[in-house]
């Protein structure tokens, strides 16, 4: 069947004649890029994650109204979706030194993308983060947002993938690979009170911020079934090892 069947209305001023056409053509590298891309990374940001997130961001954007854009945009533009979905990983400071939203410019222009497109996307991704929105000012996040519309759905659907039980597993898969702060399970479960009980509260979208509640209460079960059970173990523990050490 001619992939041209299956390409998207296009909704966005930034997408510009030239690159009609190469829609169809750049979202399938497009995978094909993130799929290798991606095999770089742990378990905690693999090709899967992207498959979640391209689904919850399609998922939010189903349910949601479009909110009110500065560019006169009237509906979600799915090939903004998809492609920021896809690419939003791309040079994650966690991972490399942070140039990664370049990289994704680059890689669209030499995919035969417009200036315009391409820059879009580049600022429509280096928008997604935790870090990003917690370093910049309120009015600087609402601009975005009024400028690239697409960008509360993508934001969302990363945060939903960072909470709830998918999130709890890839919270200890990336403290693990990273040994973070040599603390052992500890260290890596500071960084729920520090960042992910947080998100919840951050969504962007109606439906996600239904999800996010729901699942940072998936979040808040955890930890104190994770209290209980050392509290409950802790004191038998500790006298165990003391009798060994007479």
């Amino acid at each position: 069947m001619d992939p041209v069947a299956y390409t998207f209305p296009i909704h966005s001023p930034h997408i510009q004649e030239q690159d009609r056409p190469l829609l169809p053509s750049l979202i399938r590298d497009t995978i094909e890029f993130s799929r290798g891309y991606m095999g770089q990374y742990d378990a905690s940001h693999d090709f899967q994650h992207l498959i979640r997130v391209v689904s919850l961001t399609f998922d939010l954007a189903a349910s949601s109204p479009f909110p009110r854009s500065s560019a006169g945009q009237s509906d979600w533009d799915r090939n903004v979706l998809m492609i920021s979905a896809l690419l939003h990983d791309v040079g994650d400071k966690k991972y490399s030194d942070g140039t990664g939203a370049n990289s994704v410019h680059e890689y669209l222009r030499s995919k035969g993308c417009s200036e315009t497109f391409s820059q879009a996307i580049h600022e429509l991704i280096s928008s997604v983060s935790y870090t990003f929105e917690t370093s910049n000012s309120p009015s600087v996040t609402s601009e975005r947002l009024l400028k690239y519309p697409e960008l509360a759905c993508v934001q969302d659907a990363d945060r939903l993938d960072a909470i709830g039980a998918i999130g709890i597993g890839r919270t200890f898969t990336f403290g693990g690979a990273k040994k973070r702060s040599g603390a052992g399970m500890s260290g890596t479960l500071d960084h729920f009170d520090e960042k992910l009980i947080l998100l919840g509260g951050m969504m962007k979208t109606p439906a996600g911020k239904q999800l996010g509640e729901e699942r940072t209460k998936r979040l808040k079960e955890f930890l104190g079934w994770w209290k209980q059970e050392l509290e409950t173990n802790a004191s038998k523990e500790s006298s165990v090892v003391q009798e060994w050490m007479k």
